[in-house]
């Protein structure tokens, strides 16, 4: 991309490309360098933050699908460095699991880790239950933070601590409440 802005090409920039063209009366030539310094330091970030997937891709494609071809050798040294797995055990339960007939049938499934042995695979089930909490507590911070934010608006600074927990929870939850059996089981209030 910061190629492109050397050249002057801004097809992936269309909103500034669109602020260039309305601006006729521009002094000087649009040159990109502080928008190419800026894309410079936001990949800089990016890699840095991200270089610990990058430890784990491996594994991570292994994960999502066990049945991808893959050097059993490597991918359990991997396991071992990063989980402190036996490497030997690990390779036999990655061999295991590729020849595992009635496993690759259901293979590409949501919830196929939880279709996998435990007492079978016991260092492989433990490995993705693993990563997928990795990878799922990863967007779950991101998403309750976001809501956080929603909630604790300048308009609603006042909250308490308990009230701001109750409203962190409900925004976050998944549970759908039966409304109206929920009425029908309440009593109504007579009239004194």
């Amino acid at each position: 991309m910061e190629k492109n802005l050397l050249e002057g090409n801004l097809k992936h920039f269309p909103c500034l490309k669109e602020v260039i063209e309305k601006e006729v009366v521009n002094v000087q030539p649009y040159t990109g360098e502080g928008h190419i310094e800026m894309l410079t330091r936001l990949r800089h970030e990016f890699d840095t933050r991200f270089s610990d997937f990058n430890k784990i891709e491996a594994i991570a494609q292994f994960v999502s699908y066990a049945y991808m071809p893959l050097d059993a050798e490597s991918l359990s040294q991997t396991i071992e460095q990063h989980f402190s797995e036996s490497r030997p055990e690990t390779e036999l339960e990655i061999v295991t699991l590729q020849n595992d007939l009635c496993l690759k049938s259901v293979a590409g499934k949501e919830n196929f880790w939880c279709l996998v042995s435990k007492q079978k695979y016991p260092i492989l089930v433990n490995v993705a239950s693993k990563i997928s909490a990795l990878l799922g507590s990863t967007y779950l911070c991101e998403s309750t933070f976001s809501n956080m934010k929603f909630i604790k608006n300048k308009y609603r600074s006042r909250l308490t601590d308990e009230h701001f927990d109750s409203c962190v929870r409900l925004r976050i939850t998944n549970y759908q409440p039966d409304v109206k059996k929920l009425t029908d089981m309440m009593d109504c209030q007579s009239s004194h």
